[in-house]
């Protein structure tokens, strides 16, 4: 028996399958069969079928081919790709190929034991904050295996993941996760005195909005209704494919439904942006660009008018902050700041949420938990007024 579902994803129309085959006669268990990314339900059919027969015959745990990890990771990837986005997708298959193919890739799975992924679990640990996405691929790859019957069980199940330690010197890291409203002052004031109003503007908008940078770098002039004094964000810039050792970039969607949404913006932020808007207008006529159409970027790379990229910002800010002897963050920094000057400033959660555009309150709860120094030092004083003994 199987239940065939219709799926959809960026990538377009797909179809998945579940079926049971039977019990294992030397466990007693159930024994299922998935796959999804088939083109149509015919196909879905009959792979159900065939899996049936192998299973029927005995042959569902005895391959005529043997899977290096390496091989079974190729075919994994054939039908993952079809699951995800494209950036989601080069994304992982960096990890893979910097990380988890060089550690397991000329393995036969059937040879992969727990203590083998073990060991490289706790190689990883102290060298990539990352070692919870290693394994967790890795894992993935494997159950897919388990789900073709080419390997009775997972390794990765009986792998322990190690928590990470908060020494003093992690706790005094985190704590430099935004920065305090003096802080984010001296920053875009520094950034202000830049000869181009580019950087200034990019920053006061990151800070005032709570806006994610993929966000802001897919921004057009026409997503800002200055009457209004609101901003539509209904777009995103992702990292694709790389073309000639480059990575190239492309427009998709918001990063999910809460996502797309319409926020209120101060007017001193859209003064600052129309003074940007001048800047930018001159230098893009003079390149010969059409400014008037309504596609046009907030933020471009002004060689050819297309996507800035992702470490442009970065760049400046980084050389702004060495200048000036200013503390560092990095682009999510600034949407945290929001966050936590939104918490200091008595925004109701719900309000923050819409705003910044989380799927759950519980998101936006973890970032009020990060109230600044000035929030602490009120709430005690207010606290030592209301007691008043």
């Amino acid at each position: 028996m199987a239940t065939y579902n219709k799926y959809s994803n960026s990538q377009g129309e797909f179809w998945q399958v579940r079926g049971y085959l039977g019990v294992n006669e030397e466990t007693g268990e159930k024994v299922e069969c998935r796959k999804r990314g088939f083109q149509t339900k015919k196909e879905a059919t009959a792979y159900y079928k065939e899996e049936q027969k192998k299973f029927l015959v005995g042959d569902r745990f005895k391959q005529n081919k043997r899977y290096t990890f390496k091989e079974l990771y190729h075919e994994w990837a054939s039908i993952y790709k079809n699951d995800v986005e494209i950036s989601t997708f080069e994304r992982n298959k960096d990890y893979f190929n910097l990380h988890i193919l060089p550690a397991f890739g000329n393995i036969y799975i059937d040879k992969l034991s727990p203590k083998r992924i073990q060991a490289q679990v706790n190689d990883w640990y102290p060298q990539f904050a990352q070692y919870r996405r290693l394994f967790n691929n890795t894992k993935r790859v494997l159950k897919y295996a388990v789900d073709q019957g080419y390997i009775r069980e997972n390794p990765c199940d009986k792998v322990h993941i190690p928590k990470k330690k908060l020494s003093y010197d992690t706790i005094d890291e985190n704590k430099k996760k935004f920065y305090s409203r003096d802080e984010l002052e001296d920053v875009l004031k520094s950034l202000s005195q830049m000869k181009t109003k580019r950087w200034y503007a990019f920053y006061r908008l990151l800070a005032f909005s709570g806006m994610r940078s993929e966000e802001i770098r897919a921004l057009t002039w026409h997503d800002i209704d200055y009457k209004a004094k609101t901003i539509n964000i209904d777009k995103a810039i992702a990292r694709g494919k790389k073309v000639n050792k480059k990575r190239t970039q492309y427009l998709k969607g918001t990063k999910n439904d809460q996502s797309t949404r319409v926020i209120s913006i101060d007017d001193k932020t859209l003064n600052i942006l129309k003074s940007w808007k001048s800047e930018q207008s001159k230098t893009l006529t003079k390149l010969g660009f059409n400014i008037f159409n309504k596609n046009q970027l907030v933020f471009s790379q002004y060689k050819d008018n297309s996507y800035m990229n992702h470490s442009e910002p970065r760049n400046a800010l980084s050389k702004v902050c060495k200048k000036y002897g200013l503390p560092m963050l990095n682009m999510h920094g600034f949407r945290h700041t929001h966050a936590t000057l939104l918490a200091d400033a008595g925004i109701p959660l719900k309000n923050a949420m819409e705003r910044l555009g989380h799927k759950d309150l519980e998101m936006t709860l973890n970032v009020y938990t990060h109230v600044s120094k000035d929030s602490r030092d009120k709430s005690a004083q207010i606290f030592a007024n209301y007691a008043n003994f």
